[in-house]
């Protein structure tokens, strides 16, 4: 799911859409899923570093191991996705708002 928005969006939106996306919608259905399968963590591909300190304000967590990124890029990633920054967040920590 692609929840980023340009700059010409959100500058017409009274709202955070993607922050109200995240914790209204995803977060249930993550949290759901992990109470009946197990899931222990929610990852995401922040676009780039100004959506990854974002992305920080929500609790997620880039992973500073090189070589892991490295074969995320290599194995995981499309073309769409390539320069994007892997990021996680512990089930754990999600929390009802």
């Amino acid at each position: 799911m692609n929840i980023a928005l340009n700059d010409i969006i959100i500058k017409k939106l009274p709202v955070k859409a993607g922050k109200n996306i995240f914790y209204d919608i995803i977060q249930p259905i993550v949290m759901h899923i992990s109470h009946e399968i197990g899931t222990k963590v929610l990852y995401l591909f922040a676009a780039n570093t100004k959506l990854a300190e974002y992305y920080k304000t929500w609790g997620f967590f880039p992973v500073d191991d090189e070589p892991f990124n490295q074969r995320l890029t290599k194995d995981w990633q499309n073309e769409y996705s390539q320069k994007c920054i892997f990021m996680y967040k512990p089930v754990a920590e999600i929390v009802n708002r």
